[in-house]
């Protein structure tokens, strides 16, 4: 009997220890998935910046070297490039975008027609040969954008943008057409890749007709670079324009594009990245912010787009550019970054 008790007080104990150990092991795994759950709702935000691989106009794959660091340092993991408009096969410009690839970022590939769109005799085949070979051969790339702010190529001079009827019939209808044969391009040369439409201003309609004629494409782009209005709420003479929330309620997520202020006054530039920045993701209506861009370009030196980066290009002793120091912009980004 004796024996009977013991074993029964000795099984009931071992019993509620392992009880409490499991509800013990389960609280912890229940507060580990709330911590994996904020980490990827936070590292859901995409962060990138625009790049010109070749800032100082040399092609020097050491140059990007430092270049990569700079990203690293920055904190961002998306890097958008232009694929070169210059006719040359894919092949020719791996060097460079893989290098990009490999160092650990996801590029969003630019693709441009190689004319004007109303140069262009069949826009629909134009679209779809160049977007289907690019996306084929670089099909480890995850998001094309198609074209570059194309409305304004189908708009009428003086016009917002706003309504439908702002864009000329003709222009609208070649711009539109190329857009649907690189969507359908990319579709056949990479069909697990996201696309990318961009537009810029006011040039709203723009996006709701294409998404109206049946074009596929994933992302809305929105650039808004050096533009003193706030793109959540811009004034015009007919009316507040609430930007985001027109693009927002077309139903496709919402990426800026093109973000930053140029660099000829570093303190102005500085308070446009602190308040633009913070008015942007409290609106909770982006998915993303690609900064334009990460350093000057020695090509726009001494023109009215000069010093469009937050990190700079400087001289040597022999006169021939090389890569810069961050300018107080790139450190408010990266702080951003590094919060949000």
């Amino acid at each position: 009997m004796k024996f009977i008790l013991f074993f029964i007080i000795t099984f009931g104990f071992s019993y509620l220890m392992i009880i409490n150990r499991v509800k013990i092991a389960d609280y912890y795994v229940q507060i580990s998935k709330k911590d994996i759950s904020k980490e990827q709702k936070k590292s859901d935000f995409i962060w990138g910046t625009s790049l010109n691989p070749f800032p100082t106009g040399k092609i020097d794959q050491k140059e990007l070297d430092g270049i990569i660091a700079s990203l690293k340092d920055l904190g961002v993991k998306y890097v958008r490039l232009e694929y070169p408009n210059d006719g040359q096969e894919p092949a020719t410009h791996e060097p460079t975008i893989k290098k990009v690839f490999d160092a650990g970022f996801e590029v969003v590939l630019l693709i441009q027609p190689q004319k004007a769109y109303n140069e262009i005799g069949d826009p629909y085949q134009d679209g779809f040969d160049i977007a289907q070979k690019i996306s084929k051969y670089y099909h480890y790339i995850n998001y094309f954008q198609l074209g570059n702010e194309p409305a304004t190529d189908a708009i009428k001079l003086g016009w917002s943008g706003i309504v439908g009827n702002a864009y000329e019939p003709e222009r609208y209808q070649k711009v539109s057409t190329w857009l649907k044969g690189a969507s359908e391009g990319v579709k056949i040369g990479n069909s697990q890749a996201k696309k990318i439409i961009t537009g810029h201003w006011l040039h709203i309609a723009f996006i709701d007709m294409l998404i109206n004629d049946g074009i596929q494409f994933d992302i809305i782009g929105w650039d808004w670079f050096a533009e003193k209005s706030n793109i959540l709420s811009v004034e015009t003479d007919k009316g507040e324009v609430k930007v985001l929330d027109r693009i927002a309620s077309l139903g496709k997520d919402v990426w800026i594009m093109e973000f930053g202020e140029r660099g000829d006054d570093e303190k102005a530039q500085v308070e446009y990245y602190q308040v633009r920045l913070d008015e942007i993701i409290k609106s909770g209506k982006v998915k993303g912010i690609i900064n334009l861009n990460l350093y000057d370009q020695a090509f726009l030196l001494g023109g009215p787009n000069q010093y469009n980066g937050i990190l700079s290009l400087k001289k040597n002793s022999t006169g021939q550019f090389e890569l810069g120091e961050p300018r107080p912009a790139y450190n408010i980004l990266k702080q951003f970054i590094a919060n949000n």
